[in-house]
């Protein structure tokens, strides 16, 4: 950061964090994003950190399955919960029954 990047690109930089450390870490990124022009990709398989209004990509096998707003994938796939629409999206076709 000390370089003001203009893409920051994080994977999983919350694991092994304990869940008030997680969410600093969050908050602390957000405030970055709200200061300076920084676009942020997040790669985690911790779907709670995600807010509503964070943009979201859901890849399977390489693929991009869907990318839009938390809050639109979960209504536009009539899912409760981003997990749900996770698992819907990433099943493999024999199973996709199943998950939904």
């Amino acid at each position: 950061l000390m370089h003001s990047p203009s893409v920051l690109l994080l994977d999983e930089p919350t694991s092994g964090l304990d869940p008030k450390a997680r969410r600093s870490l969050s908050d602390a990124v957000r405030a970055l994003c709200e200061q300076q022009p920084l676009c942020v990709l997040w790669a985690t398989h911790l779907i709670e950190e995600v807010d509503d209004d964070d943009d979201v990509l859901i890849l399977h096998r390489g693929k991009l399955q869907a990318h839009n707003k938390a809050s639109t994938l979960r209504s536009l796939h009539q899912h409760p919960t981003l997990a749900k629409v996770f698992a819907a999206l990433t099943t493999d076709d024999e199973n996709t029954e199943a998950a939904r």
